[in-house]
């Protein structure tokens, strides 16, 4: 066995590799719906290892509801990208004490967050993400305010695609751990479509409660199942033809 070929035939065995570990880490977009400048820097829930977060670093909106647009969203990697996200209408931001990261309890993620309250004008407001490629999407909706009480409804329009809402007992950082927290406590995920380049979801506040908290949402993209088959014979035809 030639020093060539063994050489050509490392390099094809680590793009079949790379073609695989691709197709199964399909990109994330994490934005963190932030207060003073202290965005969240880590992973959460999404089957993701970038720790890059868009943060929004809002201000507040008032009775009569305002809203924002956030440009070319940087995907968890820090590739900068086209994607963009519009939160049309929501009430005013807060922050309780954030700044401390641990490897357990993201508190930059879960200490502050942008709300809908009862005095809003418009019960319900449309986040808009834009620019997608078309496909199947996870939607990770961190929602839990920094008190008891501060749950929201969250549906993918069309309203067939509704998945629960998400409410917290939690008052303190320590009680906001994500990881064992659980699904539908502090966080939801939902499954979308994009196949005209965008996903809408509906906000509101859970109808028993003054506050609808929003800390952050992850946007993951579910690789297709055509994906893993083609790297997956590209790197089978790499060994046959090394066996050989």
């Amino acid at each position: 066995m030639s020093r060539a070929f063994v050489k050509r035939s490392s390099i094809a065995i680590a793009v079949g590799l790379a073609m695989l570990v691709q197709a199964a880490n399909a990109g994330t977009i994490n934005v963190d719906f932030n207060r003073a400048g202290i965005t969240y820097v880590g992973t959460a829930i999404a089957p993701d290892a970038g720790t890059f977060w868009n943060g929004t670093n809002g201000g507040g909106g008032g009775p009569t509801g305002t809203g924002f647009t956030l440009s070319n969203l940087t995907d968890s990697t820090g590739v900068p990208g086209i994607v963009d996200l519009n939160v049309n209408r929501y009430t005013s931001n807060f922050a309780a004490n954030p700044g401390t990261n641990g490897p357990v309890n993201p508190v930059d993620l879960m200490m502050d967050y942008i709300y809908k309250r009862d005095t809003d004008l418009t019960p319900v407001s449309l986040i808009t993400i834009s620019d997608l490629a078309n496909g199947q999407y996870k939607l990770y909706v961190y929602a839990a305010g920094d008190t008891a009480g501060q749950g929201g409804n969250f549906a993918v329009v069309p309203a067939n695609q509704i998945v629960g809402g998400v409410s917290s007992g939690a008052t303190t950082a320590a009680h906001r751990d994500i990881y064992n927290g659980g699904l539908g406590v502090n966080y939801l995920v939902l499954d979308a479509t994009a196949t005209t380049g965008s996903i809408v979801l509906e906000w509101s506040r859970l109808a028993n409660q003054a506050f609808g908290g929003l800390n952050g949402i992850q946007i993951h993209q579910v690789p297709e199942p055509a994906s893993f088959a083609l790297a997956a014979l590209g790197f089978g035809c790499v060994l046959f033809r090394r066996r050989k």
